[in-house]
């Protein structure tokens, strides 16, 4: 007798509940050859979710294959390795029945008739979707419980391991001394475009093995798991406490160089360019005052070349008319000139392009005290409803009571304006104009003109130049 032609499709998650692949694959080819079937194409999707078929490589193959002919039945061991959600079993079933080709679970009946399919399809997929659920629920469970302890859950971040033996978390140290090196860094006024450049150098990747970028960078630095604090939400409850791991560095150089990484986001837009790849000190300052667009620095030929200049990049376009170009050597004087100026005279009439900054918070405070109010009334709904017994509302509202109170007292040490000083201001202004006029490298004088001047209007026709500041 002519075997018929069979697909198999195996999958493991990672909840660890499932029978293993090679255990799967011998069951469906012993189940193959007592039932007459050729098994031509394999299918396997191993520690991935049942939930969402579009996130199964292997599972959508498998459907795009099924238009071909190649098989006219697929075999599995159960339902729950087709899918957990019942919508989509019931909708990639009937794509394969609109094939021809018929879907065989080896440990589960199989009927004739279509209706009655269509009911055990059905209890099979709510069933399926229903587990699903319950365990999403008791992993989140588990979670919020680590997070109440102080302990950290799920994949670690780069710079600690999981010991698998203890199943504890600690330091990779080969990742934590990088991870040193970039808060050294910082400290010492390097770039994060720098930092990336050297780690790509050196062929330092990330846990999943991509490129560490500038915006990656910023992201790591930021982790408060480096100082041994955890952040987190999980099942709609915020966690912003100490953990019990071991830190890299010390809560000192970690709150220092998130005060150095709130003082550069307020002082560079977005999309900027990183400082090593301008061109010049004034480039991404100058501001047109007729039509708010920016300066283009502009090389020109000529034997001998002609002098580079600065260009209102709205009148090249031809959307800027009164817009204007400038000898960089000019506006470098004109600029330089102003500096001196204001540093020599009184501050007073520059306070209106001073800008002052405020402390920002790291975490959105009112945001989490609303949080934890609601559990808070969520705790003793559940009390009241005698989910929970006295004991435990006790001890939720203890701790969430606790929490709050410890949020409100930080968040009384934020939004606060920091005192302007004329005197160091003027100081940082004589150090900028000292490095401006120095030989010192392009990077070096961006780095500096960038820390204290926020922009310039300029207007090459009238000759002149408005400046704004940070404080």
């Amino acid at each position: 007798m002519k075997k018929k032609n069979a697909a198999i499709y195996m999958r493991m998650s990672t909840d660890m509940q499932e029978h293993s692949i090679a255990s799967q694959e011998r069951m469906l080819y012993e189940y193959a050859e007592r039932n007459g079937y050729l098994i031509i194409k394999k299918y396997i999707d191993e520690g991935i979710s049942g939930q969402h078929a579009s996130k199964r490589p292997a599972f959508m193959n498998m459907i795009d294959d099924s238009e071909n002919g190649d098989f006219d039945s697929i075999l599995i061991y159960d339902s729950s390795r087709f899918a957990r959600n019942l919508v989509e079993s019931l909708t990639y079933k009937k794509m394969l029945m609109d094939n021809g080709v018929r879907l065989i679970s080896i440990t589960e009946p199989n009927v004739d008739d279509d209706e009655m399919q269509l009911y055990f399809d059905a209890f099979s997929g709510a069933s399926n979707e229903i587990y699903v659920r319950k365990l999403s629920k008791n992993v989140t469970r588990g979670h919020v419980e680590k997070c109440i302890r102080g302990e950290v859950a799920g994949t670690p971040s780069f710079g600690y391991y999981k010991d698998k033996y203890y199943d504890t978390y600690q330091i990779q140290e080969d990742e934590a001394t990088i991870l040193r090196y970039m808060y050294d860094a910082i400290l010492n006024g390097s770039s994060y475009f720098s930092i990336a450049t050297y780690l790509a150098e050196k062929g330092i990747k990330s846990k999943r093995g991509n490129i560490i970028d500038s915006r990656q960078v910023r992201r790591m630095l930021m982790n408060p798991i480096n100082k041994g604090w955890l952040r987190r939400t999980v099942g709609g409850q915020s966690f912003y406490k100490k953990s019990n791991l071991q830190p890299i560095v010390s809560e000192e150089i970690f709150d220092k160089v998130q005060e150095i990484i709130e003082e550069r986001a307020s002082k560079y837009k977005k999309y900027s360019k990183p400082n090593e790849i301008r061109k010049h000190w004034l480039s991404g300052l100058l501001i047109c005052p007729h039509c708010n667009g920016g300066y283009n620095y502009n090389t020109r030929g000529g034997t001998p070349p002609k002098k580079p200049l600065f260009r209102c990049g709205n009148q090249t376009r031809g959307a800027c008319k009164q817009g204007s170009s400038i000898v960089v050597e000019t506006v470098e004087s004109m600029i330089l000139t102003k500096l001196k100026e204001i540093y020599a005279g009184s501050l007073e009439p520059y306070m209106k392009n001073i800008t002052i900054p405020t402390i920002k918070p790291q975490i959105d405070y009112q945001k989490e005290i609303s949080k934890l109010n609601l559990q808070l009334k969520r705790a003793k709904e559940a009390y009241l409803a005698e989910i929970d017994t006295l004991e435990e509302y006790k001890e939720n509202k203890t701790r969430l009571t606790a929490e709050i109170e410890s949020i409100k007292k930080a968040e009384q040490n934020q939004n606060k304006v920091i005192p302007f000083d004329q005197d160091l201001f003027k100081n940082k202004l004589l150090n900028v104009i000292t490095l401006l006029e120095s030989n010192c490298d392009m990077p070096t004088k961006i780095s500096s003109a960038r820390s204290l001047i926020e922009k310039i209007y300029l207007d090459p026709r009238q000759k002149s130049v408005e400046l704004f500041f940070y404080a």
